[in-house]
């Protein structure tokens, strides 16, 4: 059963490179869309505990304002799907002051990688996952 759906990246083509960031693990609660380089988050008071990144370029985040401290790229997915980061642990920072296109970073980040037709729960941090009959 589906609870819910969530739309990812830009509305007009969920192709093009962007990065959302969420202040909940696996997606939820309050989503922060960034399609340029923002030096400073805007009212972004929430940590960031998932984070989907679409297109073909990676995204760096940084701990604080105007791309200073603790930094990471977080790419997307090779095949072209969104990369997937969908708790603190996989994104590797829960504080985001600021985020920039392209990799700025030595640290680099995969997305977490999903089977074919594989249903991924969120009500086990250890990614509990399921194969889909068909």
């Amino acid at each position: 059963m589906v609870s819910s759906l969530r739309f990812i990246g830009p509305e007009n083509d969920f192709l093009a490179d962007s990065i959302t960031l969420y202040s909940q693990e696996y997606f939820k609660a309050w989503e922060y869309f960034v399609a340029t380089d923002m030096q400073r988050l805007p009212d972004w008071e929430y940590f960031a505990n998932s984070a989907a990144v679409t297109g073909a370029s990676p995204w760096t985040i940084y701990e604080f304002d105007f791309f200073q401290g603790k930094s990471l790229c977080l790419f997307p997915a090779p095949d072209g799907n969104p990369g997937l980061f969908p708790t603190k642990q996989t994104m590797g920072l829960s504080v985001i002051m600021s985020v920039r296109k392209g990799c700025y970073s030595n640290v680099r980040l995969s997305p977490i990688q999903l089977r074919k037709n594989q249903i991924t729960s969120s009500r086990n941090v250890t990614k509990r996952s399921l194969d889909v009959q068909q």
